[in-house]
C-alpha cells in the first residue's frame, strides 16, 4: 500500500470527515430520526383506528424514503462536481489554448503510451528534471487513472502543495464508487418498513398512502359533536371497527 493510500484510509484523515459529514448527509440523518419519531408518534395515537395507523405510516415510509432517494442523488452529484473540479485543478485538465493546447494535447498522447508503472516513473522523473510540468501532469494523470499508486505517490512528494487534493480525490474515487453501487442497486433511499405494512405490496401502501386516515369510532362520533363528521362517516368508522373486531 502506498502513502497516497494510507492517507485515504487513515482514521485521522479529516479530509474524508469531510466528505462523509455533508450538510446533505446530515439532512438524511435528521429525516430518518423525525420518520422514527413519526411512527412512534402514530402508534401513540389513540383516535386511529388500527387500519388509520397503517395508512398514517404508509404514507411516512413512502414519502420519507423518496425524499432520501432524492438527498442520496443530490449528494452523490455533489462529490462528482468536486471530484471533477479536483481532477483539473491537479492535472492540469482545465481548459487552454494556443501553444499550451497544443502541448497539453502532445503531453496526453505521450503519457498514454507509458505502459507500466516503472516506465512512467521513469518518464515523470525525466519530465521534473526538463521542467516540463505539462507533461508530468500528464504522465500523473496517466498514473492515476491506471491505478499506479508509486507514481502518483512520487509526484504527492515532490509537490506537497497538491497533496491535500490528491488524498481528497482518492478519498472521493472510493466514496462514489460506493455511492454508483448503491444507486444502481436501488439501495439509496433504502428504509426499514415498519412492522404494520410489513406484508403490504407497493400498490397497496401506495393506496393507503393517499388516502385519509381512518379514525376509531369514538374519534367519529367525538367530531360528530363538534360538527366536523357526517352519519356517513360514523358509518363508515363502525365497519371499520366491527372488522378489526374480527381479527
Amino acid at each position: 500500500m502506498g502513502w497516497l493510500s494510507e492517507a485515504i484510509r487513515s482514521q485521522g484523515n479529516d479530509i474524508g470527515g469531510a466528505i462523509t459529514n455533508t450538510p446533505t448527509r446530515q439532512r438524511m440523518i435528521d429525516l430518518r430520526a423525525a420518520y422514527r419519531q413519526a411512527l412512534d408518534s402514530i402508534r401513540g395515537d389513540a383516535s386511529l383506528s388500527e387500519l388509520g395507523r397503517q395508512q398514517l405510516m404508509a404514507r411516512a415510509w413512502r414519502n420519507t424514503k423518496d425524499e432520501l432517494a432524492r438527498l442520496s442523488q443530490v449528494d452523490f452529484d455533489t462529490q462528482v462536481a468536486r471530484f471533477n473540479e479536483l481532477e483539473r485543478q491537479v492535472f492540469g485538465a482545465s481548459t487552454v489554448s494556443g501553444a499550451d493546447a497544443v502541448s497539453f494535447r502532445d503531453a496526453t498522447d505521450r503519457a498514454d503510451k507509458l505502459e507500466n508503472p516503472d516506465a512512467a516513473l521513469r518518464a515523470l522523473g525525466n519530465a521534473e528534471l526538463s521542467g516540463d510540468a505539462i507533461l508530468a501532469k500528464a504522465i500523473v494523470m496517466r498514473a492515476w487513472l491506471a491505478g499506479w499508486n508509486p507514481v502518483v505517490d512520487q509526484y504527492a512528494v515532490n509537490h506537497p502543495t497538491v497533496t491535500d487534493k490528491l488524498v481528497e480525490l482518492g478519498t472521493l474515487r472510493e466514496n462514489l464508487d460506493s455511492a454508483a453501487s448503491r444507486l444502481a442497486g436501488g439501495m439509496a433511499g433504502s428504509l426499514a418498513r415498519p412492522t404494520e405494512i410489513a406484508n403490504l405490496s407497493l400498490a397497496e401502501i401506495q393506496d393507503y398512502a393517499n388516502a385519509d386516515p381512518s379514525r376509531t369510532l369514538e374519534a367519529v362520533q367525538l367530531a360528530r359533536t363538534r360538527g366536523e363528521a357526517t352519519p356517513r362517516d360514523e358509518e363508515e368508522a363502525r365497519r371499520q371497527a366491527a372488522r378489526e373486531s374480527r381479527r
